[in-house]
């Protein structure tokens, strides 16, 4: 798959969250967006406003972020923003982020099945649940299709 375009990552182009993913995203490959993402947790949310194609192509770096992150860090922002990003995309465009539904389906399991490195002790209770759910509703939409 090609890198997005400009056009991709940015859909409405005087969206000023579309052109923060465009200005973030643009040129990156999946390795680059991944470091991008151990660089500023907070690029999670570009993923909420890129178009359809350009989620697709970059919620995998997402996932090779967390496969990187390393046991007691800090750096959590990623794993508890995941879930109200994706739900989002989910309420607003199911169909659009189709080809996304098993790379979201890995990384649920892959966050469930490392949460105790992944989030610190007092919230990962609560962010399991939140992976949990969104999982039971991908298996649901992977199901219906």
């Amino acid at each position: 798959m090609a890198l997005p375009t400009a056009s991709e990552l940015n859909p409405f182009p005087d969206d000023l969250d579309g052109q923060v993913a465009q200005r973030n995203f643009l040129g990156k490959t999946v390795e680059d967006a991944a470091q991008l993402f151990a660089n500023h947790g907070g690029s999670v949310e570009d993923l909420m406003w890129m178009g359809p194609r350009a989620f697709v192509y970059y919620l995998p770096a997402a996932l090779r972020y967390l496969e990187g992150v390393t046991a007691n860090s800090d750096e959590w922002d990623v794993v508890d923003a995941l879930p109200g990003t994706i739900s989002f995309r989910l309420d607003h465009a199911p169909a659009d982020i189709a080809d996304a539904w098993s790379t979201i389906a890995h990384l649920c399991a892959y966050v469930l099945a490392h949460a105790d490195r992944l989030v610190d002790e007092w919230d990962r209770a609560e962010v399991s649940d939140r992976y949990r759910d969104l999982s039971a509703r991908i298996s649901a939409l992977r199901a219906g299709s």
